[in-house]
């Protein structure tokens, strides 16, 4: 009977360490599962920041103005085409001179920028088209970015004191300005 008890005792007890081992497997696999996730997720996380600082890091270019192309401005036939076939073939100008002939400035502009830094001036096109008395095309200029002037401004500064108030004149400005009628309404 002894050896029945001993056989039953060492049946649960292997039973016991078989189910432990089992536990100990599953626990060690789920931590090594969790482990391998924890680096999978770091390493998407590192990959996704990377790309979004590569892709910020590409060339921006950005049209502004109109973008008159030769076949646009090839319609236009001087001493031929009139002011509202040219309105309507190109649209209306991006400025109109003031004074003197009458001249229509159809202009583009293309930057391009390179992660944050400031946007550089890549391209630029100016497009003056001079109208004659009767109102009919008599001269296509076009300007490039070679064309253009710099101009440099003083950095110098003029300050103009005609129009700042002293503490004194601030003082005798605001005698008679309260009323008793204000104060006692505030009172109330």
């Amino acid at each position: 009977m002894k050896n029945l008890k001993d056989d039953q005792k060492i049946k649960r007890l292997s039973e016991a360490l078989r189910i432990n081992l089992k536990r100990r497997k599953s626990k060690n696999k789920k931590e090594t599962c969790e482990k391998i996730m924890k680096n999978k997720t770091t390493k998407l996380a590192v990959i996704l920041i990377l790309s979004a600082m590569l892709i910020s890091c590409g060339k921006k270019t950005e049209r502004v103005g109109y973008f008159l192309s030769k076949e646009k401005l090839d319609t236009i036939k001087i001493n031929q085409t009139s002011e509202q076939s040219l309105l309507n073939a190109l649209g209306e100008p991006t400025t109109k001179s003031s004074f003197g002939p009458k001249i229509y400035y159809y202009m583009e502009h293309q930057y391009e920028q390179v992660a944050f830094f400031y946007p550089k001036l890549k391209e630029q096109k100016i497009v003056a088209i001079e109208l004659d008395a009767k109102d009919i095309i008599k001269k296509v200029t076009i300007y490039g970015s070679k064309d253009a002037n710099v101009l440099n401004y003083d950095s110098d500064q003029i300050m103009i004191k005609g129009n700042q108030i002293g503490v004194l004149e601030q003082f005798a400005s605001n005698i008679g300005k309260f009323s008793s009628k204000a104060q006692k309404g505030s009172a109330n």
